[in-house]
């Protein structure tokens, strides 16, 4: 078994993982789309400390702005679409 940071690509078989686990329990119902609604949250937060912290870690400015409303998509559980900016960045003697 390897254990690793989930991504957005992983949703699907997270949620086939809750459906197995709450399928042991009766006071739990499996619903596919409140889970991959709420998955999706949760890692656009993660992103979105992950971005933040980079911009700190290189003195750098942080925004946020829609780039795609949920209009844009005919799948009504997708998620709005976030475009994270750094600015200025200067990489140099700097690790990334």
């Amino acid at each position: 078994m390897e254990i690793s940071i989930a991504s957005s690509n992983d949703i699907s078989e997270l949620c086939t993982l809750f459906n197995s686990l709450f399928n042991q329990e009766a006071e739990f119902v499996p619903d596919r789309q409140k889970q991959t609604r709420g998955l999706t949250a949760v890692l656009n937060q993660t992103s979105q400390k992950l971005f933040i912290r980079f911009a700190k870690d290189h003195n750098a400015n942080f925004e946020t702005r829609l780039f795609l409303d949920k209009s844009n998509f005919d799948n009504e559980s997708h998620e709005e679409e976030i475009l994270y900016t750094i600015f200025p960045l200067n990489l140099k003697n700097k690790h990334v």
